[in-house]
């Protein structure tokens, strides 16, 4: 029986890579494709074949090292441009009271409005919506992945930090695709900086729900 290894020479792929291949230069290779993919296609109109084609490889070898198409949309968010700066971003304003919510929306709606990150970001956003399969890996991220991320902050112990994420997380939702999907003009028109005045002391009172249980300082800066 061929292995999945073997396969990578097969098919589309044959004649393209030899079985010394190194295996990270595949998976990144896939995550790029899956990528563009996803964001040409959305979530649920974006097919594993159809990222194996993009990337040349057998369609084998992306159930052999992600497994399902939203366990590799979940490899494909951490990785995209800005993702990461955004993060950045909710670990220090989870940690550091002097980074304000005024401070958050306008770094996030700045990464937003960057060509390498928005428009592939906005694209996803509008795949949440379609489908009951791309809204469970978008709540599994959120919910699993990044609050992961914030717990594994040295010192960050905050209660109830769930429901604090989700309230923060809707209300950004909300003004991202009021802004730059509806494009309803009273939020379109606004500046970046009027926008996060408006909403950042919303979101201060999101991070203020009840008592933080932290170890270090919250001053402490990172």
């Amino acid at each position: 029986m061929e292995s999945v290894t073997e396969g990578k020479t097969q098919g589309k792929t044959q004649g393209k890579r030899g079985p010394q291949t190194d295996r990270e230069d595949v998976k990144g290779e896939i995550l790029s494709a899956a990528q563009q993919v996803f964001v040409e296609n959305g979530f649920q109109r974006a097919t594993l074949r159809r990222i194996a084609a993009r990337a040349q490889v057998d369609p084998k070898l992306i159930h052999y090292y992600f497994g399902s198409k939203s366990d590799l949309f979940m490899h494909c968010i951490p990785s995209a441009d800005g993702v990461a700066e955004v993060l950045a971003a909710l670990r220090r304003f989870f940690s550091t009271p002097e980074f304000t919510g005024e401070m958050y929306v306008h770094r996030v709606l700045e990464t937003v409005e960057q060509s390498s990150f928005g428009p592939a970001f906005l694209s996803l956003l509008r795949g949440f919506g379609d489908h009951e399969e791309s809204r469970a890996t978008a709540r599994k991220f959120f919910g699993g992945e990044v609050i992961k991320l914030l717990r594994a902050q040295e010192g960050f112990e905050i209660t109830d930090i769930e429901r604090r994420l989700a309230l923060i997380g809707a209300q950004m939702y909300g003004l991202v695709m009021t802004r730059y999907v509806l494009k309803y003009p009273a939020v379109a028109n606004a500046s970046i900086a009027d926008l996060a005045r408006d909403v950042g002391p919303v979101l201060d009172h999101y991070r203020s729900l009840g008592e933080y249980g932290t170890t270090k300082p919250l001053g402490k800066t990172y």
